[in-house]
């Protein structure tokens, strides 16, 4: 549950942050911050519940920009190609 009230938490914030500061930025810090938390994960487990459910919820904040940080990539991608102007449409918006 912690993990789902994260990604949802920081899914308005991780799409302004991609579209101010780009996609590729945003989408390093959710990597690397996702793979901190999985580090974390088998220590947290073993300190206690509370750390666990922590640590899960550090972890939705990493994937809750990953998705919009990729969104916002193929966006800009999809800009420079007119005749597939279409296709971003359906995968962005």
């Amino acid at each position: 549950m912690n993990f789902l009230i994260a990604v949802h938490e920081i899914l308005i914030a991780g799409g302004i942050w991609a579209n101010t500061i780009g996609g590729k930025a945003v989408l390093g810090f959710g990597v690397v911050w996702w793979s901190a938390a999985t580090v974390l994960s088998p220590v947290a487990a073993k300190l206690g519940l509370p750390f666990l459910l922590s640590v899960h919820a550090f972890m939705g904040i990493g994937e809750g920009v990953a998705m919009l940080a990729m969104n916002n990539i193929c966006r800009i991608g999809f800009l420079f190609l007119k005749e597939v102007d279409h296709l971003h449409w359906c995968i962005v918006e």
